[in-house]
């Protein structure tokens, strides 16, 4: 379940969109709830997307449950724009998983940053997982 612009409905959310705003100078930050349902017993984990990259920075702030993040250690795309094609081929796949840093696990709290451009992954372990991401767009 994703609900976009989030900061429009969620009075802390918009603060946090505001502050991001002011923090960084940038034009615009919009902020997306997403909730992924749990693994079944059957899997392990259960991704919410396939592995991408997005062509504005992204703030993960992990509200509830447990995700475990996979993160490119070098952009695929230096400075992607909106028109670029965010999904990746079949060699930037291979690429991405020989150099990506080790898996990340976030607990409720955590927050973990992601430059424009890098290819990463998400999964949840287990449980429910709810996570509020700040997107910022360069001005």
């Amino acid at each position: 379940l994703i609900v976009n612009n989030v900061q429009h409905w969620w009075g802390s959310v918009a603060n946090v969109s505001r502050n991001l705003r002011h923090e960084t100078m940038c034009g615009y930050v919009s902020c997306n709830l997403y909730l992924t349902p749990p693994a079944s017993k059957d899997e392990r984990v259960k991704s919410g997307f396939e592995a991408h990259y997005d062509w504005m920075d992204v703030v993960v702030l992990q509200l509830e449950g447990t995700k475990v993040w996979s993160v490119a250690s070098e952009p695929t795309t230096y400075l992607p724009n909106p028109d670029q094609n965010r999904n990746v081929n079949d060699e930037q796949l291979q690429h991405y998983r020989a150099s990506k840093y080790d898996d990340i696990t976030l607990q409720p709290g955590d927050v973990l940053y992601i430059p424009r451009g890098f290819v990463h992954n998400a999964s949840t372990i287990f449980n429910d997982d709810v996570t509020v991401t700040p997107k910022s767009r360069p001005s």
